[in-house]
């Protein structure tokens, strides 16, 4: 410290800048040696130090076209290697659902320590403890299949949805806006106000405010935070990425904004979840601890079960337990978990969904083969309630999904870093490579789909046809020890939705000619898709 001070004290003006100079000098030095001198170089841009390159957009989609001719290449951000997959072949060794390559690929971040800091590595999606999660697994794929095929969910659908739609007929007959709504902004809430009554048993009023807001009257309380809470699911999608800003750049007063702002907003988020865990427990326990106990009694959603699993309270115990795992969750695991489930299901379903819609409108083919599905399913009963049983008739419905999240997913790519040495694409990779399969890349790959650039929802309505395909790579869900467990009931809530919606509304997009309006982020978030809605 004396001698840095004494420097700074008696050195002059031009000194301390020849000091500075040879100071960059020699990191820039430095790092392009590493760089020249790294191992497996593989074809990709020249980064520049401290940036990388400057990723914006669909530049990872312009690097595939220059880059990813051997299936595989890189690039930086930041200082920080990432090696890009786009052959199938090769990425589908990340994604095997039981060998040893599914433990050494399981974990999608590094840095275990910053995960920790910011307290969301607990749950599901950011947990970096092996054991932690298939504990956390383990339970949480129990209580979403018993929800996924519940009669019960199917009726807090029809009845959302009745609510939502009452408020596009009122609106048109009011002549709101011209009959023009945003299709993407109504979905996210209806989507948030059943997540939130599966997860939590609560009702959110996201809808209601959302409605009310566009007629200029009163809200409550209620509605307002459950519209707050809306904007910092999403507000945390948008900006997870500044957790990974490297340190010498935090300083920087915009980017320690946005950072403590993040920071802000993810407390926030958890905490309100850990007040509802509390709350639930307590209720349990006034219940188990009255003389005339009642299993009946409990609620039947995600948090209820999540306190009672492993506990003498648990109706249904779970199947194939590993015994290491026997033992209750803590209320900080149950919160993460719930917290990962609301993040995981707001903005990616509503933009897979508004993905779909934009696709049919655009395919009026596909629209009429739909149409006619729904009408053979539902004899023109545009009133009569879904039930469980019409879901698995809708196989037209569901290859619509299934093509619209190959054109366009929400996850662009999947991110996996190796927990020990490993070969990967005839390269041998030190261990905590991080890799990042571009899916879409993939799903654009003439290799693997035939005509890939057109919409042809019969590719997934024929299985024969996708069977020697690398299907995992076709959806948001990916595959192996990592998949997404809630695929079920997304694509239940999806496939209702379509057959709710255009059984009873024509849509038309405002603009048929303009593109899709995305924000790049984590995932692919649809920013709005307006459309005219037409009652039938």
């Amino acid at each position: 410290m004396n001698l840095l001070y004494n420097i700074l004290t008696y050195a002059k003006p031009e000194d301390i800048i020849n000091i500075l100079l040879i100071v960059i000098c020699s990191y820039i030095f430095h790092f392009y040696y590493k760089y020249f001198t790294r191992i497996n170089p593989l074809p990709g841009p020249i980064p520049i130090p401290l940036i990388g390159i400057l990723m914006v957009n669909n530049d990872l989609d312009k690097l595939n076209k220059i880059y990813g001719y051997n299936g595989i290449f890189e690039f930086y951000i930041a200082n920080h290697r990432q090696i890009v997959i786009t052959k199938a072949e090769y990425a589908k060794k990340f994604l095997a659902p039981s060998s040893k390559d599914c433990k050494v690929y399981w974990k999608r971040f590094p840095k275990a320590e910053m995960l920790k800091d910011l307290g969301i590595h607990r749950g599901l999606v950011f947990n970096v403890n092996f054991n932690n999660w298939k504990f956390n697994r383990q339970i949480y794929i129990q209580a979403i299949e018993r929800i996924s095929n519940s009669n019960r969910t199917i009726e807090f659908i029809n009845d959302l949805f009745e609510e939502l739609s009452n408020c596009w007929i009122d609106l048109n007959q009011n002549g709101y806006n011209s009959g023009i709504i945003d299709l993407t902004a109504w979905t996210k809430r209806f989507i948030n106000d059943l997540m939130f009554l599966l997860s939590t048993g609560k009702r959110s009023s996201a809808i209601n405010f959302y409605y009310r807001t566009l007629k200029n009257e009163k809200t409550t309380k209620n509605m307002i935070d459950s519209e707050y809470y809306i904007e910092c699911l999403t507000y945390f999608l948008v900006n997870f990425r500044t957790v990974f800003t490297p340190k010498h750049l935090k300083i920087l007063p915009k980017i320690r904004y946005r950072v403590d702002k993040f920071i802000e907003v993810k407390n926030f988020l958890l905490d309100k979840l850990l007040e509802s865990v509390r709350d639930r427990r307590k209720e349990i326990e006034k219940i188990s601890n009255s003389n005339s106990f009642d299993s009946k009694l409990l609620k039947d959603d995600l948090l209820t079960s999540f306190i009672i699993a492993n506990t003498p309270y648990e109706s249904r115990p779970q199947k194939r337990v590993d015994s290491s795992l026997v033992r209750p969750m803590n209320d900080e695991e149950i919160s993460s978990i719930l917290f990962d489930t609301l993040t995981g299901s707001t903005d990616s379903v509503a933009s897979a969904f508004s993905f779909a819609l934009y696709n049919i409108a655009h395919h009026p083919d596909a629209k009429k083969k739909l149409l006619d599905e729904i009408n053979s399913v539902f004899k023109d009963d545009p009133t009569r309630r879904i039930t469980l049983d019409d879901l698995e008739k809708l196989k037209y419905c569901e290859a619509i999904i299934l093509e619209s999240l190959r054109i366009r997913s929400p996850t662009t790519v999947l991110t996996r870093y190796n927990g020990e040495p490993d070969e990967v694409a005839g390269y041998k990779w030190p261990s905590n490579t991080l890799f990042t399969l571009y899916t879409h890349g993939i799903n654009y790959n003439p290799l693997y789909w035939k005509d890939p650039d057109k919409f042809i929802p019969e590719r997934f309505f024929k299985p024969q046809d996708t069977d020697k395909l690398y299907s995992f790579l076709s959806t948001s869900f990916g595959a192996g020890l990592r998949n997404c467990p809630g695929k079920k009931i997304t694509m239940n809530e999806m496939k209702m939705l379509l057959a709710l919606i255009y059984r009873k509304f024509d849509i038309e997009l405002v603009d048929v000619k303009a593109p899709l309006e995305v924000i790049p982020s984590v995932m692919a978030i649809c920013k709005k898709l307006e459309a005219r809605i037409i009652p039938k």
